[in-house]
């Protein structure tokens, strides 16, 4: 296999175990995500410039929301100006004819710069969400090898089990529960009820403006039981909210615009639950009276009416 095969085949495996890592230790932990590293569970533009007399790989790995997986993109970098392009917006004062002796190799991550006047809710005047190295050829088998995911995967998960960077603005941090949410829809690994812990750790700011919001709340008639996956009680004169969660993946409209076998089941998932309400009263017993009002329906993930 090619040099430079290898190199990309390592890059992919590292990140596809940095995800699965993450994913395994944040089982039932959801609500920490939004504090790993923005380039971990994401599809990513990974950039290779090979600076090749000097025996050297300059990379910047950049999420990208429209991408299906990674994708890795090449280049020669054959003078300083080129260097720095692909390194920007860090400043990087290497030369290509005095890097440092290999081994060598460094990766900045996440940068960002705050004006000290406004803090709190000045956006960065300069950002970077990914990764940006420079590291020696025989730097990268150990850099970007299994073993160097795990151990990655287990420290991004403790720093991020401290909750969020003390340096960083509100906005910021609530634009990161926002593109995580985006993000972990999308993967495999997160089922159903992870995307529920993560939407019930954050329900006030994923979903409308409530007094209460219940989540898998039990409905009894007869017997039966059903279980509404959200149910979200208004404000003073606003409907109560029933919502029944779909994989974003699962289509509403046929190309005719009728509704997809899928969509009719889940709307009739929620008619199910409205007769629950309607046919015992018991479901509407103490803190659940507001259920006795009008109800609103909710279907999809992504807030898609039914």
């Amino acid at each position: 296999m090619k040099y430079q095969e290898k190199m990309k085949e390592l890059i992919l495996s590292y990140f596809s175990e940095l995800d699965t890592s993450i994913e395994v230790l944040s089982q039932k932990a959801e609500r920490h995500i939004p504090g790993v590293p923005s380039w971990v569970l994401c599809n990513r533009k990974i950039v290779i410039g090979e600076i090749k007399e000097a025996g050297f790989v300059a990379i910047k790995v950049i999420p990208d929301k429209g991408l299906e997986s990674d994708v890795i993109e090449e280049l020669v970098i054959r003078n300083d100006k080129e260097l720095q392009d692909l390194t920007f917006p860090w400043k990087s004062k290497f030369k290509i004819d005095h890097l440092p002796k290999p081994p060598f190799g460094f990766m900045l991550g996440d940068m960002q710069i705050i004006e000290q006047e406004n803090k709190i809710s000045a956006s960065p005047s300069v950002e970077f969400n990914g990764i940006i190295g420079i590291l020696s050829n025989d730097k990268i088998s150990t850099t970007f090898s299994i073993e160097e995911a795990k151990k990655d995967a287990i420290n991004f998960w403790n720093t991020a089990l401290n909750n969020f960077p003390k340096n960083t603005s509100f906005l910021d941090n609530l634009r990161k529960i926002f593109d995580r949410f985006e993000s972990i829809i999308k993967r495999k690994a997160f089922l159903e009820r992870r995307i529920h812990r993560y939407i019930k750790e954050y329900a006030k700011f994923l979903l409308p403006e409530f007094k209460k919001v219940f989540f898998d709340h039990e409905l009894i008639l007869h017997g039966e039981k059903r279980f509404a996956d959200i149910i979200i009680q208004g404000n003073t004169g606003l409907p109560a909210l029933l919502v029944e969660l779909e994989n974003p993946a699962v289509k509403i409209f046929k190309k005719s615009n009728e509704l997809t076998a899928e969509a009719n089941h889940a709307r009739n998932q929620i008619s199910e639950w409205v007769r629950f309400i309607e046919q015992n009263p018991a479901n509407t017993d103490a803190e659940m009276d507001f259920l006795n009002g009008p109800k609103q329906r909710l279907v999809r993930l992504l807030w898609v009416v039914a």
